[in-house]
């Protein structure tokens, strides 16, 4: 019987193997880009998820102006609205509710969105008289828009008052009738400037002595009122003797332009050639009174229907 011989597989695949290697696959770009994005976005994935987000920031709810709110108003709850703020923004002088603004009186002008804050009100809630020393009064002036420094006076500032009059002989004079006196409200640059709010009349609220009010009131009505803005460490007063025109003008501008002379006779008009041949008017004759007739009777004939009438002398014995 025939043996037969197996053939050995193992080296029959090594020399295959060497005689024909098996080609490389080539990677597609499109893969290798897609495999580079999706590692990408992995690792940022990561990354985020290790890193903690920032927090929102956190808001806090105040008491702010509905509408341009005039200097001296009270607040109510027309003219009151919440805004939603920043933390980081909040002073303790806001107000979270509006319970605690109501009734309060404005001391500064207010813009429409700004937050409502302690120091823009007066303290006393009540009534503005409060606000008001013992020996102090409260006086309202109303003045130009060139009286009121530029509107750049505002409450808890010093002013002085002057006043410029006209004399009986047509003279202006310039007195200062107070000096040191508070302002308690005023129409600032913004509040003059507010569409929302009558920029037409310009008032100032001073705070005065009896007598002060008084001079204040009189200057009010007698000639034009202008302040002066005083620093806040000038509290001593000056004697101010007062300016006329002749304290402006030098002595050459007082005298008058032209001297005194004496009037000029009227030049008499020539007279005609004619004129001065004819000889002047006879001057008129006196009429003599008529003589005075002496008293006589008067007697009456008649004959027939003839009427006749004869005087006859009245002897005088």
């Amino acid at each position: 019987m025939a043996t037969t011989a197996i053939p050995d597989v193992q080296s029959l695949f090594k020399e295959r193997s060497k005689l024909s290697p098996p080609p490389r696959r080539k990677m597609n770009p499109v893969a290798t880009l897609m495999l580079f994005m999706m590692v990408a976005l992995i690792a940022i994935g990561i990354f985020r998820s290790t890193h903690k987000s920032e927090k929102a920031p956190e808001t806090v709810t105040v008491c702010g102006a509905a509408q341009d709110i005039a200097p001296g108003s009270r607040l109510n709850f027309r003219n009151i609205h919440y805004i939603e703020m920043p933390r980081r923004y909040f002073s303790p002088s806001m107000f979270t509710s509006s319970e605690q603004a109501i009734g309060h009186l404005t001391k500064v002008f207010m813009p429409q969105g700004e937050p409502i804050t302690r120091d823009a009100l007066f303290a006393g809630a009540n009534s503005f008289s409060g606000n008001l020393e013992p020996s102090e009064r409260a006086i309202t002036l109303k003045l130009d828009d060139d009286a009121l420094v530029d509107h750049e006076i505002y409450p808890g500032d010093s002013v002085d008052v002057l006043v410029t009059s006209t004399s009986k002989d047509s003279h202006k004079y310039t007195k200062t009738v107070g000096q040191d006196l508070r302002v308690l409200l005023s129409i600032t640059k913004e509040a003059s400037e507010s569409r929302a709010l009558s920029s037409s009349f310009n008032k100032i609220t001073l705070a005065a002595t009896p007598s002060q009010a008084e001079l204040l009131a009189q200057a009010q009505e007698t000639g034009k009122i202008r302040l002066t803005l005083r620093n806040k460490l000038a509290r001593v007063p000056q004697l101010l003797p007062g300016v006329s025109e002749d304290d402006l003008l030098p002595a050459s501008a007082r005298q008058p332009i032209f001297a005194a002379s004496a009037p000029a006779s009227v030049p008499s008009l020539p007279q005609s050639k004619t004129e001065s041949a004819l000889a002047p008017p006879p001057a008129p004759m006196a009429i003599a009174p008529p003589p005075e007739q002496p008293l006589q009777w008067i007697v009456e004939m008649f004959s027939g229907s003839q009427r006749d009438q004869y005087a006859v002398p009245l002897s005088v014995k």
